[in-house]
């Protein structure tokens, strides 16, 4: 069961980083946005946290204690 709830938190986590990574890809090259803005930085750090998660919640599954 836990070999299950890993794997799928893998495929699920990847469809999400995949996501997360062109959302961040079209904020900073500004699609989506007032011509001459910056990107929102306080935006960016979420999807990178989102990100970051999507990689630590299946490690943490595929290695917690029984």
């Amino acid at each position: 069961m836990r070999i299950a709830a890993g794997l799928v938190a893998i495929v699920v986590g990847t469809f999400f980083a995949i996501g997360f990574a062109i959302t961040i890809l079209f904020e900073l090259q500004g699609f989506g946005r007032p011509r001459d803005t910056d990107p929102r930085l306080w935006y960016v750090a979420l999807l990178v946290l989102g990100l970051a998660a999507c990689v630590a919640v299946p490690a943490w599954l595929w290695r917690r204690p029984r």
